[in-house]
C-alpha cells in the first residue's frame, strides 16, 4: 500500500483506451527500438515503436516487430525485406550499424488493423515503408557491420547480420 495524497481535481479523468488506427499511411517516426530474444530462445527480432506525426493523429503509436533471426525462413525473409524498406525509407543505404540510426527520421507507415485473437484487442500491423521525402537517400558505410542482441553478459552474444 501506498499513500498517494492524491486529489481528483488536480486533474481530469482520463482513459487512454484508443482504438486502431484506420487502415492507411501515415507520417511517423522511429522513437524506440530494441532487439530481443524470441519467447522459444531460438532466434530474435527488433521491436520498434513508432510516433505518429499525422494531424490528428500526433502522439499516436504503433509497434511492430521484425523477426531477424527466427527458426522460420519466410518470417525470417519478410522481416529482412520490411527492414531493408524501412532503412531505405530512412535514407540508409547500405549496412546499419544501430537500429538508434533509424530513430527521429520522418518516414510513411501503411498500416492496417489486424483481428484480435485469444482475448486480445484488435491491433494495427504496419505493413510498408516509405521514404517521407523523394530526396536520394544518404549512403551509409559501404562496410558490413553486424548488430548483436543485448545479453546480459558478453561471453553469450551471438552476433548477426542485419542484411543476408
Amino acid at each position: 500500500m501506498g499513500n498517494l495524497n492524491f486529489d481528483t481535481s488536480e486533474a481530469p479523468a482520463q482513459n487512454m483506451d484508443f482504438e486502431p488506427l484506420p487502415p492507411g499511411r501515415y507520417l511517423a517516426q522511429v522513437s524506440a527500438s530494441d532487439v530481443k530474444t524470441t519467447q522459444a530462445g531460438d532466434g530474435y527480432y527488433l521491436q520498434l515503436t513508432f510516433d505518429v506525426q499525422e494531424p490528428g493523429y500526433e502522439g499516436r503509436k504503433v509497434w511492430t516487430n521484425l523477426n531477424i533471426k527466427n527458426k522460420n525462413p519466410k518470417a525470417e525473409q519478410i522481416a529482412k525485406g520490411m527492414l531493408s524498406a524501412l532503412c531505405k525509407a530512412c535514407g540508409k543505404v547500405g549496412f546499419v550499424d544501430d537500429s538508434s540510426d533509424l530513430h527521429d527520421i520522418p518516414v510513411i507507415i501503411k498500416v492496417a488493423i489486424t483481428e484480435g485473437k485469444a482475448g486480445y484487442e484488435a491491433r494495427n500491423e504496419v505493413k510498408a515503408f516509405y521514404a517521407a521525402t523523394p530526396e536520394k537517400p544518404a549512403k551509409v558505410s559501404a562496410k558490413k557491420k553486424t548488430l548483436a542482441p543485448p545479453v546480459e553478459e558478453e561471453e553469450d552474444a551471438i552476433p548477426f547480420s542485419l542484411f543476408p
